[in-house]
């Protein structure tokens, strides 16, 4: 988690109460980076978020486009290029020590509306002068909270996507279908396929295949069972099925697999 507050921190008649006191936002700047740019930190004196608006960047060598949040804990290090000609928001801030920030010292997050939207505020509410204090610091707690609730949420992706892979798994010995995977963990087939989707770029159905065509190598590399035996422990109606299936997902026939020199694992 980033951070959280509870009721009592909200800002109430443009005062500022007391627990509040320990967010300070220290500079908000929008800069234009040309494509060879690069920046090397060995040190962040603060916490860092950097919303990409146009372009293209690369943080310790992971490409991030247009439309993201990238968040660097104070303390920590990380190199930073330009890929493409690119347009940022950055904003730094301190905050006291009794607030539990997100435990990563990096963290990229897809940005929603109302997050670019604080960004754009708290980035115009420094040319305000006459501002109430704290209105910059109320602001980036409703941006810390919204991206907060995008962590919540990406763990819980994490989650379902976890068991689901050890259900495939543990059941892949049998002719699973991706509807069967879903009625297993209570999830409509097309909710399970987008959360797999995002954390493995593969579909449900290519996890499936994955996980009963290693089954199958397993079966051969380490028992004497023969195809027909294979076929039965694996789901498959007929050794013929079980060739075909085998074929079309390693473009290796059954046999040839079979006559490979496999060696002990070292």
């Amino acid at each position: 988690m980033i951070y959280t507050f509870n009721e009592n921190t909200k800002y109430e008649n443009g005062e500022r109460r007391v627990k509040q006191i320990s967010v300070n936002v220290k500079n908000c700047k929008t800069y234009e980076l040309e494509s060879d740019y690069t920046h090397n930190s060995a040190f962040c004196e603060n916490h860092i978020l950097i919303l990409i608006n146009s372009g293209i960047l690369s943080i310790n060598n992971e490409e991030i486009p247009e439309g993201y949040i990238i968040y660097i804990s104070k303390f920590s290090s990380y190199s930073l290029k330009c890929i493409s000609k690119a347009s940022v928001t950055e904003i730094s801030f301190e905050y006291s020590d009794n607030i539990p920030l997100f435990n990563e010292p990096l963290k990229v997050l897809e940005s929603p509306i109302e997050a670019k939207n604080y960004m754009e505020k708290i980035y115009t509410a420094k040319f305000f002068k006459n501002s109430l204090p704290g209105v910059k610091e109320g602001m980036l707690i409703n941006l810390l909270n919204i991206l907060n609730s995008l962590c919540d949420v990406h763990k819980a992706e994490l989650d379902i996507f976890r068991i689901c892979r050890e259900w495939i798994e543990k059941n892949a010995h049998s002719y699973i279908t991706a509807q069967d995977v879903a009625n297993a963990l209570n999830y409509t087939p097309a909710h399970l396929n987008r959360i797999v989707k995002k954390h493995s770029n593969k579909c449900l159905s290519e996890l499936i295949s994955e996980a009963r065509i290693s089954k199958i190598k397993q079966l051969i590399r380490y028992t004497k069972y023969k195809t027909k035996e294979i076929a039965v422990k694996t789901g498959f109606e007929s050794p013929e099925l079980l060739r075909k299936y085998f074929k079309y997902h390693t473009g290796m026939s059954l046999k040839n697999y079979k006559s490979l020199k496999f060696y002990p694992e070292s």
